[in-house]
């Protein structure tokens, strides 16, 4: 049987045309409206200055997965487990050896993403066709920023990250996943990309996935894009400072955003200087990205770009 391309699997300016096609759709258009109209019953009261939601672009290894149990811990227990995206090895618990199981069922998921309801409020991860609707409170996706168009009012904001700690960050959790067996993780063909060295992990994964932070605001690598483009997000959060970045936002918005330590592990992988600074020419144009937006926002680079792998 045939299987339809995923969004992830076709280039973003095909994406970009088929969602165009879908909203010109005027049945589209009327669900569209009327999600949008119930939520901002529920939700509109919550953020401040006109904003009716919030959308998280989500690199992976930079806290977000931290930042999104943050929301979600405002919709109670109902929406505080990870969904989704989001629902990749939260636990330390190891499986048994032997094959590794398939993820659960999640009844809200499909092609469309994920959606929970809590307290009134809805939260939406991946789900690139709801995200363009904008009928949630609070959204995360790791689709690249150029691909999604929330509705105005929308309050997106992104995390940035040293680009070589992010890199160490997700080697050692592949290790980790694969060292311990842990069920619901990545897939077999990511995990393998951490089969050999931190140098040979660098190299063998794609250029969109070594280069994220870059590739998420630009799909043809431009720094200079890429930056106008982060730039024009209403919040920008850094790893290194993130617990401050948090109680920024939270004033901002006036939430109750309280700092989450979610997938806290013990790595029993180390990766060196040495192999740090072996990969550091292939980061350069991400390195440069982080220092810009840092200064853009009037903030050091200093403890950001340091060069030492957290």
């Amino acid at each position: 049987m045939a299987v339809a391309p995923s969004s992830r699997s076709l280039p973003p300016a095909a994406v970009t045309t088929g969602r165009a096609i879908r909203r010109a759709n005027p049945y589209v258009a009327v669900r569209s409206a009327v999600r949008r109209s119930r939520i901002r019953r529920d939700d509109r009261s919550i953020l401040p200055d006109g904003y009716e939601r919030v959308l998280h672009h989500h690199v992976r290894k930079t806290a977000g997965t931290s930042l999104n149990a943050a929301f979600r811990a405002l919709g109670g227990p109902d929406a505080a487990r990870a969904t989704g995206e989001d629902r990749l090895t939260t636990s330390t618990s190891v499986a048994p050896t032997g094959p590794r199981p398939a993820p659960p069922p999640e009844p809200t998921s499909g092609p469309k993403g994920s959606s929970i309801r809590g307290n009134g409020l809805t939260f939406v991860t991946g789900a690139a066709q709801r995200i363009d609707e904008g009928a949630y409170f609070f959204a995360n996706s790791h689709i690249a920023a150029y691909v999604l168009h929330p509705p105005r009012h929308t309050f997106r904001l992104t995390i940035l990250r040293n680009p070589a700690s992010r890199l160490v960050s997700h080697y050692r959790y592949l290790r980790h996943v694969r060292e311990h067996a842990i069920p619901d993780g990545p897939s077999d063909a990511e995990l393998a990309w951490a089969d050999g060295s931190f140098e040979q992990f660098v190299h063998t994964m794609p250029r969109r996935g070594r280069l994220r932070q870059l590739y998420m605001f630009s799909e043809t690598f431009d720094v200079d894009q890429a930056v106008g483009r982060i730039a024009g997000l209403d919040a920008v959060l850094f790893t290194e400072t993130y617990p401050d970045d948090l109680a920024a936002l939270a004033h901002r918005l006036g939430l109750p955003l309280e700092l989450r330590r979610e997938r806290s592990f013990s790595y029993s992988t180390d990766v060196s200087p040495e192999e740090v600074a072996a990969i550091l020419p292939l980061l350069a144009d991400e390195l440069e990205l982080v220092e810009q937006v840092a200064r853009r926002l009037g903030r050091d680079p200093g403890p950001i770009v340091d060069l030492r792998a957290r």
